[in-house]
């Protein structure tokens, strides 16, 4: 039988648009009421019933980070994985399947500016070890990049504190400035800055004097950090090491009759050659911290005949 206002000979009323709104606006508002006490069963249905393909995905979500190594500074830390002999690429090799390693050296940066960039994208996963390479450009005698020594001495005491607040259990190994070619450096400036007809740059901004200095403010940092935030707290000994790139490349050429165009690629950033010194001076230093020797460190995965696909 057809509806009344369809009926012949019956009168059809209108429906008015105000009406329907009301009724969908009813309709969803009961809907909301009612959804969390069904969703809620349902969910707790599902957890009851999970699959082994969801809890599988579930444990596989939740533990998908390895440990991490952070490799942090300015652009000779960036291109420690560009170069053969780079620490960055040697130690990715070395705690392959163990713990990833992380580029976050930022070219031109400064301590102050690493400090920043630190609180800013601090790592916030399982972080075991942090290189630190900063000071080479706080070194520079002129310009926006420097950073004078009192302040130089405060950003690193900061920067240890800040690693070591939020990840306790990670040690800190510092890698110093080296020393460097400044005529060199002087004519790679002048081939990038000068435009063409304008005044040339006639003074480097750099000096080994002034590398030298922030080489021994650096090792002066390591030694009362290590004595004022660790020895006084847990009597465990140094949580942060350092290796002395500057000695390291010195005693080369002194001994080992490397020259500067051997170590450098324009008076300032390393070689292959500059890096490999500098990476084995940093294979010594690792078994100071015994936790991160690589043959005792476990797989972070697990072996294929445990693996079941």
């Amino acid at each position: 039988m057809l509806p009344s206002f369809a009926r012949q000979g019956a009168p059809i009323r209108s429906f008015h648009p105000s009406t329907y709104a009301l009724a969908v606006v009813t309709f969803l508002s009961l809907s909301f009421i009612l959804a969390p006490s069904w969703m809620s069963e349902r969910d707790s249905s599902l957890a009851r019933h999970a699959t082994p393909h969801e809890e599988n995905f579930t444990k596989a979500t939740t533990n998908r980070l390895y440990p991490q190594v952070v490799v942090l500074g300015d652009s000779i830390a960036e291109r420690s994985f560009d170069e053969a002999e780079g620490y960055g690429i040697k130690l990715t090799s070395m705690y392959a399947g163990k713990m990833d390693v992380l580029n976050r050296g930022f070219g031109g940066y400064n301590s102050r500016q690493l400090l920043k960039k630190l609180k800013e994208d601090m790592p916030l996963d399982d972080v075991r070890l942090f290189i630190i390479h900063v000071g080479t450009n706080d070194a520079v005698i002129t310009g926006e990049q420097k950073i004078e020594g009192d302040e130089f001495q405060k950003n690193m005491f900061a920067i240890l504190d800040y690693i070591s607040e939020a990840h306790p259990a990670a040690r800190v190994l510092c890698v110093t400035p080296s020393t460097l070619q400044p005529d060199w450096w002087l004519a790679h400036m002048r081939n990038l800055h000068t435009p063409d007809g304008g005044d040339p740059i006639t003074e480097s901004d750099r000096t080994i004097a002034s590398n030298k200095k922030y080489v021994q403010l650096l090792r002066t940092i390591v030694k009362e950090w290590n004595k004022v935030r660790v020895e006084s707290q847990d009597g465990k000994g140094n949580k942060v090491a350092i290796v002395d790139a500057f000695r390291a490349h010195a005693v080369a050429k002194g001994q080992h009759g490397v020259t500067n165009e051997m170590l450098f690629t324009d008076g300032l950033h390393w070689s292959s050659k500059g890096y490999m010194i500098v990476t084995r001076e940093i294979m010594k230093m690792l078994p100071v911290f015994e936790e991160l020797i690589p043959g005792k460190l476990p797989y972070a995965y697990e072996p294929w005949a445990q693996y079941k696909a």
